[in-house]
């Protein structure tokens, strides 16, 4: 596969919300689906945690750019990067600060990176992939 291929869908459009109504329910989904997959499969030790930040990265990170009008796949892929480090931090702060209660460093924020990215990019790729399908014509 040459490199070229690899990023010949990156400029097509992409569906985005319409509404903030759209926007809190589609996060709101985010977040329960990245909660329900911590508690099933527990991946890295999640057990511990009880909360929806992914849901209010997502959330933030959507109405921040719910006013531009041009949208495609490249756009949505950075918007889920901004959304897998928004969290990543919303994450980690919370973790350091009311459950483990250890000293701030960049090596636990740099795993706790490495963990968000391994669980947030198998359902990211679902969440893009439903999208695309949903807004196909038929």
């Amino acid at each position: 596969i040459k490199t070229t291929d690899m990023f010949s869908l990156v400029p097509y459009s992409y569906p985005k919300s319409k509404s903030v109504k759209e926007i809190l329910i589609s996060s709101m989904a985010a977040g329960i689906l990245v909660y329900l997959f911590l508690i099933i499969f527990q991946p890295f030790g999640t057990e511990n945690y009880h909360h929806l930040i992914f849901g209010a990265a997502f959330f933030i990170s959507s109405l921040f750019v719910f006013r531009f009008k041009d949208w495609n796949i490249g756009s949505e892929l950075l918007k889920i990067f901004v959304i897998l480090v928004l969290g990543s931090i919303f994450s980690y702060l919370y973790n350091t600060l009311f459950i483990s209660h250890v000293e701030l460093s960049l090596e636990n924020y740099g795993y706790m990176l490495l963990y968000s990215l391994a669980v947030g990019i198998p359902i990211s790729t679902i969440y893009i992939l439903s999208l695309i399908h949903i807004s196909e014509p038929t």
